[in-house]
Formats: structure tokens, C-alpha cells, sequence
């Protein structure tokens, strides 16, 4: 099963939203404060895609939650640098494959998303998981034997749990 661009999100909603933010009342004044084509905003709405790596470098530019701007969740202002803001009520539970459920989603992610959501995607990781834009920066682009890994997460583990 594919996920359709831009599904689940409405196109509409993130536009208004980065109305907002660059204080203008019109779509054709969102694009000239964006410098593109007057007919860009109309454009994402008709076909419900809205511009994610645009999305990330406004937060980015702005200082606002990428969170608000395109899920519409949680404050204008972003979290400082290295914080993840998360105002749900949603209790989290524990599972014994995590790393293969993020794996997986992460897959299926690349498959049947756009390049713009990719970009949103890795873009949302460097600001959130500063492990990650370390990773990045060292150049790294081979995955560690995952054995290794295991066995010190169990480690500390057993250390934190009484085992």
C-alpha cells in the first residue's frame, strides 16, 4: 500500500500557517515574500502538496516549530536546539524490536515519499537527534555492526534496571 504526496496533510493548513508567519493576507503576497511565482501557493493547494524542504528552511530561518508549521501541533515558537517538543497526552510503550520499527518506517518512508518529504524528514532528524547531525558531520555512511551496539544498550540496560 502507497501513501499518497501530501496525505494526511492539509496543504491549505500549512499555507495559512506560513501567512502567518510572514504576516501577509494574501497567497500572491506569500509568494512574493517567498520570491517565487505568484501562482505557487495555489498550486501546492490544488494539488495538495505543500513544499516541505521550504517548510524546514522557513522554520529553520524563522525560529518556529517545524511541528506547528506543518502538523499545526504544539506552539508557533520552536524548541530550542536539541529539544523535542511534545504536548501530546499519548502514552509510549516500549518495544522489544524499536530500532527495527524505526528502521522499517524509515524504509517504507523512502519508498513512498516525495524527495521535498525526504528532505523534511532528514532535516527533522538533524534538529531533533543531535547524535544524528554528529553522525552526519563525521562523515559516516557505513551502519556499525549492529551486535556491538546491542550489547552495550543491554549493558546499560541491566545496569539502570537492577539485573
Amino acid at each position: 500500500m502507497t501513501r499518497a504526496e501530501g496525505d494526511g496533510m492539509n496543504a491549505n493548513d500549512i499555507i495559512l500557517r506560513m501567512r502567518q508567519v510572514y504576516e501577509v493576507g494574501s497567497d500572491s503576497a506569500l509568494a512574493a515574500a517567498l520570491r517565487l511565482a505568484p501562482s505557487a501557493p495555489s498550486n501546492w493547494r490544488q494539488r495538495n502538496r505543500p513544499p516541505f524542504a521550504l517548510c524546514a528552511a522557513i522554520a529553520r530561518e524563522r525560529g518556529i516549530s517545524l511541528d506547528w508549521l506543518i502538523l499545526g501541533i504544539g506552539d508557533r515558537k520552536g524548541a530550542r536546539r536539541g529539544q523535542v517538543q511534545d504536548d501530546s497526552d499519548a502514552v509510549y510503550e516500549a518495544s522489544p524490536d524499536i530500532a527495527g520499527r524505526i528502521t522499517r518506517f524509515v524504509m517504507m518512508w523512502g519508498v513512498t515519499r516525495s524527495q521535498e518529504e525526504l528532505i523534511w524528514l532528514e532535516q527533522h532528524l538533524k534538529r531533533t537527534v543531535p547524535e544524528y547531525r554528529a553522525w552526519l558531520e563525521e562523515g559516516s555512511s557505513d551502519v556499525p555492526e549492529a551486535s556491538g551496539y546491542r550489547r552495550e544498550a543491554r549493558g546499560a540496560q541491566g545496569r539502570e534496571g537492577g539485573e
